[in-house]
């Protein structure tokens, strides 16, 4: 699987915020601001990729008004402009637009944040344990990179990880994130996009049918995994890197996109 540098960067441990200033054309960005999101998670195919905040992000109100609901925000590379807010709590659509209509500056910040602790990519598909116990009894906090059987990168934070006491058997569950449904489905993605890109018009966000799912993981260090809809069968992965904080060249590096 071919990825550019951003891309390999975030296979890699890197993390990612994303830096912009909303288009302050539009009455709701006033006054002219700077604003940043933590990316969470990415899914990657070839040299493009989606990356999505949490599900934390709330408008204001006016006090005495309802809370509104949570939201996550969406960013794309490589996807024609293409971003979109999604809820479970009204899981049935997602909303789209492009990320140049709402705003007027964006980059992605990325920092070498993390190492490297375990690769399934090596001989007999099998890799020592030292470096991962060592930062679980360290308390770091983990991410990983897991190629999944369809080619699809999925980078994600680890919740929690189990390593026994005895040999080099683990597992991983991952924190879940919440993004439209089109985004890991290999067999619509492409024609999903291109009609996306037809619906399109500035400045306004369009809403869709493309339901909103979640992504969860439980990996284990035999090769095997499952997924939040999987009831019968484990799946194999390619290829599983398994990255913890605290060290690293930290310096930032900046990713111009508008």
């Amino acid at each position: 699987m071919k990825l550019d540098g951003i891309g390999d960067a975030i296979v890699n441990g890197a993390s990612v915020s994303s830096v912009m200033v909303p288009d302050p054309q539009l009455p709701s960005n006033q006054p002219a601001h700077d604003e940043t999101y933590a990316l969470d998670y990415f899914f990657l195919r070839d040299s493009k990729f989606f990356a999505a905040t949490r599900e934390d992000h709330r408008s204001f109100r006016e006090l005495g008004e309802p809370m509104p609901i949570r939201n996550s925000f969406v960013y794309s590379y490589g996807y024609q402009d293409l971003m979109a807010t999604c809820s479970t709590q009204v899981a049935e659509s997602s909303r789209w637009t492009k990320m140049s209509y709402r705003y007027s500056k964006f980059h992605w910040q990325l920092r070498n944040d993390h190492c490297l602790v375990w690769d399934s990519d090596v001989v007999d598909g099998h890799s020592e344990v030292t470096a991962l116990r060592a930062a679980i009894l360290s308390g770091s906090r983990f991410k990983i990179s897991m190629l999944d059987e369809d080619g699809l990168w999925n980078v994600l934070p680890a919740d929690l990880i189990n390593l026994e006491f005895d040999g080099s058997k683990f597992n991983v569950r991952t924190s879940t994130a919440y993004i439209p449904a089109l985004i890991p489905d290999s067999g619509s993605h492409s024609k999903g996009i291109e009609a996306l890109e037809g619906l399109m018009a500035y400045p306004h966000f369009v809403k869709t049918n493309i339901q909103v799912i979640p992504i969860f993981l439980a990996i284990f260090s035999d090769g095997t995994y499952y997924t939040y809809f999987d009831q019968v069968a484990l799946r194999r992965f390619r290829r599983l890197m398994i990255f913890a904080s605290g060290s690293g060249n930290d310096d930032p590096v900046r990713v111009e996109y508008i």
